[in-house]
């Protein structure tokens, strides 16, 4: 199941490839280069969304700058993601909202890309399961809250206060 929910597009994008070929091939109407044209096109479309929807780099290297973020006095959501995940992706303009939103409450944001070369050492600490994963720390590190969508700034708040 992790395997499907990590590489979730390119499970989508490749099912919905092979369905789109086996329809162009038995399409009688049109000539090849036609069929051909249309499955470029779908290829270059689902190119564009992909590089549309990518994560910033990594806000963090290794496991040990993770550690010190959560050690400075800030409480902190971290965000542990997958590049190829659907989920994570349609997250990610909610994600950037977030960030903003947090900024100025003095929250930090902390986003792994947990492929990344410490992003898998990162996403074992967590005891990460599946993508997206967002965690929020206290300011002394401990971890409160956990949840796999996207907290609106007021529900973080909230479990900041009551924490």
């Amino acid at each position: 199941m992790q395997l499907f929910n990590q590489y979730s597009y390119f499970w989508a994008v490749g099912v919905i490839g092979l369905l789109l070929a086996a329809g162009l091939l038995n399409w009688r109407g049109g000539d090849r280069l036609v069929r051909l044209g249309i499955f470029v096109g779908y290829l270059i479309v689902m190119m564009v969304i992909y590089s549309r929807f990518q994560y910033p780099d990594n806000e963090a290297e290794s496991l040990t700058e993770v550690e010190a973020e959560l050690r400075d006095g800030q409480p902190t959501l971290v965000v542990l993601y997958s590049q190829y995940c659907l989920a994570c992706m349609a997250a990610l303009p909610a994600v950037r909202d977030l960030e903003k939103d947090l900024q100025p409450d003095g929250v930090d944001t902390l986003i792994v890309d947990i492929h990344s070369e410490g992003g898998s050492d990162v996403a074992e600490y967590f005891d990460f399961k599946t993508s997206p994963t967002f965690i929020l720390c206290d300011t002394a590190g401990n971890e409160i809250w956990r949840a796999h969508s996207t907290p609106s700034r007021d529900e973080v708040k909230a479990l900041l206060t009551t924490s």
